[in-house]
């Protein structure tokens, strides 16, 4: 239930931001996608050592450009990355 409200557009901020300490990795990395979590949020996921959060981030459309660079730096390891199209139009 708390991915669902995570992926939801219209997911209040207030639940978003309640959300973004939830411990389940699944809950961060479904906010991270989420065009319409705010931006602090993005910021301090892309801080955290989580590399499946800091991946679904560069999925996320809304993701602000100082941030791009960076978090791509921080997971290249000679691995492709691999950047998606997000699921909400």
């Amino acid at each position: 239930m708390r991915i669902a409200i995570a992926n939801h557009p219209h997911a209040p901020i207030s639940t978003l931001l309640q959300l973004a300490t939830d411990p389940e990795g699944e809950v961060k990395r479904a906010i991270a996608l989420n065009p319409h979590t705010p931006i602090s949020i993005l910021e301090q996921f892309a801080n955290e050592g989580d590399r499946a959060i800091q991946q679904a981030l560069l999925n996320n459309r809304s993701l602000p450009d100082c941030l791009i660079e960076p978090l791509a730096r921080k997971l290249d390891n000679g691995i492709p990355i691999t950047i998606q199209f997000d699921p909400y139009p």
